[in-house]
């Protein structure tokens, strides 16, 4: 251990995946635990660096402004080795990166972990592949938990769609935004004459999206009452803002309209939560 006279000075890092889920343990928890620990060792905390991110690789903003401010800087601090990473190919060679540049790597709640010594290493090695494994069996639970969101015609939490308002807990998912759905109908109308393309159509309606949005926006199953997840069309109980045949006469327009034969454009069925291909 360094002496109080010249103590180490360190960094800090702490991650979550998202605001809402907090992989049980909170921010301010890793922040408290890393700052007890150095003074616990005698080092000086120069610093602690806080991403809203996942775990699977190194593309993080405060990660990265980390890495451009280790001059000077002789170790890293964790509350846990999953905090820094959740990947063998990307975390294991990053802490010998380290090693190889004189920075130590410490974990709070893991005092084993150590590159020092080979059988050390096999450890850090079995550990990062562990909390892979861990990560990919939350993705296998969060796309499964999707898929069943969507049979049952329910929100998977992708961008609230122009148009609605999110209600969650409320009566419906969804509430029209009156402004924005008429907007929608306009654009819808006015497409299916067959004489603005996207970009005079947000000319014509002021619309704030951009003419790639507006396309997108014009082959959303959504508007009709249905949702979509995955290839799966389910009718949903927020109130639709395009009627079937409206709708099938854009995607019929589109369909005339693409300059690439690889675009695919798909019509609803009439009263029925499916799509169909249009030939």
């Amino acid at each position: 251990m360094q002496t109080t006279k010249n103590p180490p000075t360190v960094f800090g890092y702490c991650r979550v995946s998202t605001q809402s889920q907090e992989d049980n343990t909170s921010l301010q928890n890793q922040q408290d635990s890393i700052k007890a620990y150095c003074r616990s060792q005698n080092w000086h905390l120069a610093r602690i660096f806080v991403d809203i991110a996942t775990g699977k690789d190194f593309d993080r903003p405060q990660f990265k402004k980390m890495e451009e401010h280790l001059s000077g800087i002789k170790g890293i601090v964790c509350y846990k080795i999953d905090r820094f990473s959740r990947s063998l190919l990307d975390g294991y060679p990053k802490i010998l990166e380290y090693e190889s540049k004189e920075i130590f790597f410490k974990s709070v709640t893991e005092p084993f972990i150590d590159t020092t010594n080979a059988m050390s290493r096999s450890m850090l090695r079995s550990m990062f592949n562990f909390v892979q494994t861990e990560r990919e069996l939350i993705v296998e639970r969060m796309l499964k938990g999707k898929a069943c969101n969507a049979t049952k015609g329910r929100f998977n939490g992708s961008p609230i769609i122009y148009g609605y308002r999110y209600t969650p807990g409320g009566e419906k998912d969804f509430e029209v935004n009156p402004d924005q759905a008429k907007i929608i109908r306009t654009l819808f109308s006015l497409y299916s004459t067959g004489r603005y393309s996207l970009r005079k159509l947000k000319l014509r309606t002021g619309c704030p999206l951009s003419h790639v949005q507006i396309g997108n926006l014009l082959s959303n199953v959504f508007f009709t009452g249905r949702i979509s997840y995955n290839g799966q069309i389910q009718w949903n109980e927020h109130e639709r803002i395009v009627g079937d045949r409206l709708f099938n006469r854009v995607q019929k327009m589109r369909a005339q309209k693409s300059k690439t034969g690889s675009a695919g454009f798909f019509k609803v069925i009439e009263n029925k939560a499916q799509i169909a291909e249009i030939c």
